[in-house]
């Protein structure tokens, strides 16, 4: 039998860890398990005993925006960037029903991430990976999933490729925030300021550019240790196009527009 002093203690931690759980949305039952010293699954009942809902990190049910349309410079700008760095999972079946957006990106792009995490309005892990210095966003939503499978994002997308079909789905008005996505995901902007490309279908990068650029001149480099190729554009291209994605936008890698930012200032572009 409990005595009254045990329930005193009993009920005041079950307060606490409540109000812990309340005021912290990202936590997740196993960091409270250290913080409390208290095993998960008493922590679970003692949430489920107050009819709360355990919020489950790896589905995202409830998801602030989840690409059903493109209708802002930061949609586009997130679906370009995606295009270039992201990747989907869907495996429909009762075994194993999975709907996974990944996106990896190097430690230092870390706010980044954060950035997209906010934007969606999602509770999804950020991995850490001591071995390869990157994190690693991992977003588990059917819809969201399944609507950039329609604008055109496919499985295995290395080595299958949609882009006129993800370029149509995007307004003429969010254009560029499309290309400064894909550009901070897979582009480069180098010392002389000039600028390139990195894909596997080099005639993809050439069909971004030949609907912004009139007549534009590039070279193309090929990758023989990875299959990927370098598309770099010359001077006079590489100037209008930071100008054409970086000027008066509200979305973009940090990283990359403080080089756009200096080499404006220095008069270099």
């Amino acid at each position: 039998m409990i005595t009254k002093k045990a329930q005193e203690r009993k009920t005041f931690l079950e307060n606490v860890v409540v109000e812990y759980y309340l005021n912290n949305k990202d936590v997740t039952l196993r960091e409270i398990e250290k913080i409390f010293n208290c095993s998960r699954y008493i922590i679970a009942k003692i949430l489920k005993d107050r009819n709360l809902t355990i919020r489950n990190r790896y589905h995202d049910i409830n998801l602030k925006y989840n690409f059903s349309s493109i209708d802002s410079s930061e949609s586009a700008y997130w679906l370009g960037f995606i295009y270039a760095d992201g990747s989907i999972t869907y495996t429909p079946n009762k075994e194993k029903n999975r709907y996974v957006l990944e996106i990896g990106l190097k430690e230092e792009d870390y706010n980044h991430l954060l950035k997209f995490k906010t934007f969606i309005g999602s509770h999804c892990f950020i991995k850490y990976r001591e071995k390869t210095k990157s994190y690693r966003l991992i977003v588990s939503s059917k819809e969201l999933t399944m609507n950039l499978h329609k604008l055109g994002i496919l499985k295995n997308k290395t080595y299958n490729d949609n882009i006129r079909n993800i370029w149509e789905s995007v307004p003429i008005l969010y254009k560029r925030d499309f290309i400064r996505g894909y550009f901070d995901g897979d582009g480069h902007i180098a010392k002389n300021n000039r600028i390139s490309f990195t894909g596997y279908f080099t005639k993809s990068i050439v069909f971004l550019l030949n609907n912004i650029l009139q007549d534009c001149t590039y070279r193309v480099y090929e990758k023989k240790e990875t299959c990927a190729a370098s598309v770099r554009l010359l001077k006079k291209e590489s100037t209008f196009l930071l100008h054409y994605m970086y000027s008066n936008s509200i979305i973009f890698l940090d990283r990359k527009y403080e080089k756009y930012k200096i080499a404006v200032l220095n008069g270099n572009i």
